[in-house]
Formats: structure tokens, sequence, C-alpha cells
């Protein structure tokens, strides 16, 4: 029998929590004491419909495998996955053990608050239960979760990066003729691209000559889309569609050859792109929303503008864009504040007190 168990997708590492999911697998795979199960895969066959109840299934003999008070984490997102996760959860307390929900939806908050009111009376009663932990990705999301759950048992686990991120930029101190502002992430509306577009054809004449901005990221068929919208502003030079990149090789040097990183989301959890971004040392500009003011030290590493307000992002744009001297401190102080906060060794000490072996 085991004292825990990981039940969470383990593809290969691209970002965000696949990342982390994979890098428990690599720390931890030699503690006898942790077991790794991962749901069915996601499908778009018919096998679909069944999907859900082999997922059940292989959760509950898994579960059977930990020793009982032992501890079940699974990562949990919002709407459908939300409500599924309370059923994961229910059953991993009927058969005796912990259940730990990793809560990672930037959008929870607002999707939880739109549902019918006996779903949120249900999920706070059922989040009142002894064996039932909510685990949060920061200090604020901590907060809004025991905000949302009173009377639940919120802890907080830790985030870091591929340590090949924490190495020093070779770019860092030299001067360039022309300055790379990076963007990583999907390219939609909802990570706030077309604020991003609005806010380079407003510091256009700062930029022009100085800077030019790289969206590195899934265009989801929508290339000819994103490039009329960058035709249309008139920003065709300044602005590159880079696409997706497929290995850690690549994202890597994407933020190796960088200077800035613009992040103008409406709206996120905890975003692994932006603690890559610091980990590397650049320059941050972004905005405030789920766990980015943990990220940037509440704006003293980086430059934290409101959200959906292109303005206030053109404004921090060109201002870092003109600042040698501010990129270079910004950069190190975001550096030495990721390397002593997000460190790999806090992340997993705090990922092995959730799992209950350490």
């Amino acid at each position: 029998m085991r004292a825990a168990m990981l039940f969470a997708p383990l593809p290969p590492p691209v970002g965000g929590i696949t990342s982390i999911t994979a890098m428990l697998h690599r720390e931890l795979a030699n503690n006898r004491d942790v077991l790794f199960i991962q749901p069915v895969a996601k499908t778009t066959s018919w096998k679909r419909i069944v999907r859900p109840v082999q997922s059940l299934g292989r959760l509950a003999r898994g579960t059977l495998r930990v020793r009982a008070n032992g501890r079940v984490v699974f990562f949990c997102s919002s709407r459908a996955s939300f409500w599924d996760k309370c059923i994961w959860a229910s059953i991993v307390m009927s058969l005796g053990r912990t259940a730990v929900m990793i809560m990672v939806a930037g959008d929870f908050p607002e999707t939880f608050s739109a549902s019918p009111r006996w779903a949120r009376g249900a999920a706070r009663w059922l989040f009142r239960r002894r064996r039932l932990i909510v685990a949060a990705q920061s200090v604020s999301w901590a907060a809004r979760y025991r905000g949302i759950f009173p009377g639940a048992a919120v802890t907080q686990v830790g985030a870091t990066v591929d340590p090949e991120f924490f190495l020093e930029r070779d770019s860092a101190a030299l001067p360039k003729p022309m300055l790379t502002v990076l963007f990583v992430g999907w390219i939609t509306y909802d990570k706030g691209v077309s604020d991003l577009l609005d806010a380079v054809e407003s510091a256009a004449a700062s930029l022009r000559g100085r800077a030019c901005i790289r969206l590195v990221g899934p265009l989801f068929g929508r290339d000819a889309y994103w490039r009329g919208e960058i035709d249309r502003r008139g920003i065709t030079a300044l602005v590159e569609l880079a696409g997706a990149v497929t290995t850690r090789a690549d994202v890597w040097r994407e933020y190796h050859e960088a200077d800035v990183f613009i992040f103008p989301s409406h709206f996120e959890g905890f975003p692994v792109a932006l603690l890559e971004a610091t980990a590397a040392g650049l320059a941050c500009v972004a905005t405030d929303v789920g766990g980015v003011a943990d990220i940037l030290d509440g704006g003293r590493t980086g430059v934290i503008v409101p959200p959906r307000s292109p303005a206030a992002l053109a404004a921090a744009l060109a201002t870092v864009v003109s600042d040698a001297e501010l990129r270079q401190s910004m950069g190190a102080a975001a550096g030495q504040y990721t390397r002593r906060v997000f460190s790999l060794e806090a992340c997993i000490g705090s990922y092995a007190r959730v799992l209950g072996v350490r």
C-alpha cells in the first residue's frame, strides 16, 4: 500500500500543469510511497462517452492501493471539470482516503458564482468535509478560496520551472539594435492578444526602430484572422506571429533570446509562462490577474497594469523598451526573487507535504 497517489495526466511537458506533473513524476518517481496513475486520455471518438466512467474506475482502483487515511491528489479546473472533481473527491472520501484538489483555473471565482445556488451550496458543504483539502498555487489564491469555501481546509502548493530557465541569458547585458518583446501563450482574445495589438498600435512611434513583438503560441487555425488584425492596425512591421513551439528546448530559446516579456491576459490561475520569463531574468509587463502579483512580488520585480487596458499596457511597454537601465535592474530583481521563492526544492517540498510523504 502507498501513502499517496497523484491522479493526473503525464504527457510530454510543454507548459502549464503538464510541466508540473512531469516534474513531480521526475522528482518523486523513486519514492515508493507515491503512486502515479493517469485518467483515461481525452478522445474525439465515440469512446469519449464512456471516458468519465473509465476514469472513475481507474481512480477507485488506484485509491484502494493507497493505505487508509492516505491522500489522493488531483488538479481541478472550472466549469464541468470542477463538478467532475467533486465526484472524484466524493469517491476518494467514501473509500476512507483524503482528497486533495489543487485548484488551477483563473476563471474559477466567476464560473462558480454563475452556478445555481443549490449547486454552490452543495459544493460548500462538500468542501467542509474533514477528508477534503483545497490546495492553491499562491498566497492570494489561497485567500480567495478561503472566501469562496468558508470552513474548508485550504493549503498552498509551490510552483517552479525547469532548471534550464534559471540559466543566465547570454544576451542579458549586451546592447542590441532591436529588442524582442516576447509573448508566450495561446493566441486568443482571453489572453489579451487584441489588447496587446491595440497597445502596440498606440505605442508604435516609440517602438519603431527599437523593438519587435514576437507572439509565440498556438493559433488554433486562426492565422488569417490575427494577420488581418495586425494589418488593420498598420503594425505589420512591428509584430511577428511565430506560431506554436513544441519542445522545451525551443521554449527555452525563446525566453533566452528575448529582452522583455509581456503578458496581457484577462484572467489566469498561476501563469507558468510568466514564471519562466522571470526565472530567465526578463523584464516583465503583465496584467493584474490571478497569481501575477505573487510572481512579480506585488510589482517590485515587474510592471503590473490593469487588465483590459491597452492604454496602460502601451505606456508600460514604451517605458520598459526605452529604458535599458530599468530593463536590466528589473530583470535581475525578477531572477533573484524567482530563484529564492520558486525554487525546485521549495516546490517539490510543498507537493510532498500535500501528498503526505514528507
